[in-house]
């Protein structure tokens, strides 16, 4: 999906031209500019990292509560629920791509995206296969149909108050995915699965090799044979500095491929790195 370019992205051109000129000495290689909303931890981290890796100058947006960005990266501390902070971030520069790495609540990504009209030529949304309707019944492709949403929406918006947890979930993330493709020169929305790795937060690795370094009878959901499609963090963030330059637009599901692993693998993988202190026993829940 390809758009043609307007007024605002000449707008954006001509800032981007003035910016590059001011800063980039690499003329060896790609230069490119992005701007992170996250970069202290995990996703947001890993793709700072990379990005400098690659020589690229980078830009964190954070509150700067959920630890630092790495060395190198230009960090603005800000809140992004705050529309003088969002602004304040925009005068800062001007960038060839925004990842959200962030983003909850669709109101948010639309003040993200008003704010920085522009200053950006891409707004690249790191969403979830949770904002399929259809997802984890049925098997899903990127023209699955998503959660009715709307960019307005709030986590305590009345829409919303008798949903599931994850059909709540799901309507705010398809919401977002409004929200960035609303008033932009250019959207690239990614769909992961779980995401793994280092710097993981949520513990969803770390319990399960936890438990298996205790040993003993370890009680598990059956079967074994139940198809996983986790996806490293490390492979997340190369595919998004590779879609911002090739200038990849419109929507990717980023997952392990199909056979890929088995629940069955990783718990033995965590048994192996644990010296098989634990003794699996598979149950079936019901």
């Amino acid at each position: 999906m390809t758009q043609q370019s307007g007024p605002r992205d000449r707008q954006w051109r001509s800032r981007a031209a003035r910016f590059r000129q001011g800063r980039s000495h690499r003329r060896d290689s790609i230069y490119i500019g992005i701007l992170i909303l996250g970069g202290g931890w995990f996703l947001g981290r890993t793709l700072a990292m990379d990005a400098l890796a690659k020589g690229w100058d980078v830009t964190a947006f954070t509150r700067g509560r959920s630890g630092q960005p790495p060395a190198g990266v230009r960090h603005v501390v800000g809140d992004r629920t705050k529309e003088a902070d969002l602004r304040r971030l925009a005068s800062e520069s001007a960038w060839d791509a925004v990842v959200d790495t962030s983003a909850y609540e669709p109101i948010d990504v639309a003040h993200a995206t008003n704010a920085l009209v522009g200053h950006i030529e891409q707004y690249v949304l790191v969403s979830t296969v949770g904002a399929y309707d259809d997802w984890p019944a049925t098997a899903v492709d990127e023209i699955s149909p998503l959660w009715p949403s709307a960019p307005t929406y709030a986590e305590d918006s009345s829409e919303l108050a008798s949903m599931t947890i994850g059909g709540r979930y799901g309507t705010l993330k398809a919401g977002c995915e409004v929200a960035a493709t609303t008033g932009v020169a250019r959207s690239l929305i990614v769909r992961p699965g779980v995401i793994l790795g280092p710097g993981e937060y949520v513990g969803r690795a770390l319990k399960l090799l936890e438990r298996a370094a205790r040993g003993g009878p370890w009680l598990l959901p059956a079967p074994p044979e139940q198809p996983i499609q986790p996806v490293d963090v490390r492979d997340v963030s190369t595919f998004l500095l590779a879609a911002i330059e090739h200038r990849l637009d419109g929507a990717y599901n980023v997952v392990a491929p199909q056979d890929h692993a088995t629940y069955g693998d990783l718990i033995d993988m965590c048994l192996k790195l644990t010296a098989y202190r634990a003794q699996p026993t598979w149950a079936h829940p019901r």
